[in-house]
């Protein structure tokens, strides 16, 4: 993704037993953070694009207590 390798995966979201779209995740291989979510509505009408901005230094996630 722009440059930076990335793994995909692709999953549907389901309600009520139906699918409502596929959804396509791109994550970093080398920080594990999301590049980009993709929803493309079943029925065509349209593709959503979530792409998110490169974090600007060293990440520290913190676990809830």
């Amino acid at each position: 993704m722009n440059g930076t390798p990335a793994d995909g995966y692709e999953f549907y979201d389901h309600e009520n037993e139906k699918t409502q779209g596929t959804v396509h995740l791109f994550v970093a291989k080398d920080t594990g953070f999301p590049l980009r979510i993709e929803m493309v509505d079943p029925r065509g009408a349209g593709v959503l694009h979530l792409t998110y901005a490169p974090i600007p230094g060293p990440a520290h996630p913190a676990h809830p207590p």
